[in-house]
């Protein structure tokens, strides 16, 4: 080999060389910043149909009166629990709820006393239970008003695509009142408050 060609192909190692000391001189993220370091994967959850069910109700005490001799509205003083729909259906179809106000007894037996008596529900505080997110059911346009031994009155509707998940509705003791007529005997009057839960909107 002549000194020529010697020369050039040391000439031509030179570079490789240098190329090769660079690349070990870089970190490891230089070397492959060209690479991509997203991946793309899936969470997946699948659920199963529940069921639509009324949790709870609530009772309605009046208090203790004085008879009258006239017409008399007795603001509610208890309720207890909440009126509670639980809708897991997973649907969002809607509901809705009626009331209906039995017949006063003396005692809740025998003959009917407080004729003419009726419980007045003006408004009802609405409220998602258990961190439900959704569209709330609504309370009915105007008062309702529920007639010893009559007929039953919606109080809840919940449109479609509302009313998933867990509601409350509580009476508000301010906007729920007891109206009763003169000739009432002394003694405890009961009724019996019937709700029912129908699982389609109004």
């Amino acid at each position: 080999m002549t000194a020529t060609t010697k020369k050039k192909a040391l000439l031509a190692v030179v570079p490789a060389v240098a190329s090769a000391l660079l690349m070990l001189a870089l970190s490891p993220a230089q070397v492959f910043a060209d690479d991509d370091p997203q991946m793309n994967t899936e969470a997946t959850v699948v659920f199963t149909a529940g069921d639509i069910t009324m949790e709870s109700a609530p009772n309605m005490d009046f208090g203790s009166q004085v008879l009258s001799n006239q017409a008399e509205d007795y603001d509610l003083t208890a309720s207890g629990a909440p009126l509670q729909v639980s809708d897991l259906r997973g649907t969002a179809a809607g509901w809705k709820v009626t009331a209906a106000l039995g017949a006063f007894r003396l005692n809740g037996i025998g003959d009917q006393t407080l004729t003419g008596s009726c419980i007045t529900i003006g408004d009802m505080n609405i409220s998602a239970a258990n961190d439900t997110i959704g569209v709330a059911p609504l309370f009915s346009d105007d008062p309702v008003v529920l007639y010893s031994g009559g007929a039953s009155e919606e109080l809840l509707n919940a449109e479609e695509d509302s009313g998933a998940g867990v509601w409350n509705a509580a009476l508000d003791t301010t906007k729920t009142q007891l109206t009763v007529y003169p000739g009432a005997v002394l003694g405890t009057h009961k009724a019996e408050m019937i709700w029912t839960l129908e699982a389609v909107p109004a």
